[in-house]
């Protein structure tokens, strides 16, 4: 990912970014007593872009990451429609990465349609009982939880 595959939005948030706090890094210098044309106003400024740039090159990296696994999975289906475990990539359901990037109305599509799916409640069970027959973790058991 070099720099032109930051996308428009990733630009024009960093410059708005840029265009609001400019002049309040320089009021702020000058109400402290820093000069204008001072280093220190310069390097503030600087690392400001720099940490929008990179939060907002973070923000897009991990939507495409994403975008990528949701596909794998949707190809995974269209292999294999009556599997229930098409549905998941690494143990993480279709429904719940579709709800990380938003995406609601598609994700409670995918949950209806995997409820009707004959073996889906057997494989919910099976992963239910594995994760019971591994226990709680130590600080789980510590702060309470699974009480009954």
């Amino acid at each position: 990912m070099g720099g032109p595959s930051m996308n428009y939005a990733g630009v024009l948030a960093v410059v708005m970014v840029l265009s609001f706090s400019f002049p309040l890094l320089v009021r702020l210098g000058s109400i402290l007593g820093v000069p204008r044309p001072n280093t220190f106003t310069t390097l503030i400024v600087g690392t400001l872009l720099f940490g929008a740039w990179y939060l907002i090159r973070k923000a897009v990296h991990l939507h495409r990451v994403r975008v990528e696994r949701i596909n794998k999975v949707r190809q995974n289906i269209l292999e294999q429609p009556g599997n229930p475990e098409a549905y998941f990539d690494n143990g993480e359901h279709l429904g719940n990465l579709l709800l990380r990037i938003g995406r609601r109305r598609e994700a409670k599509a995918i949950f209806a349609h995997y409820s009707h799916l004959e073996g889906a409640v057997d494989l919910e069970r099976e992963k239910l009982r594995a994760r019971l027959e591994e226990g709680y973790p130590q600080t789980a058991v510590h702060q309470g939880v699974g009480q009954v």
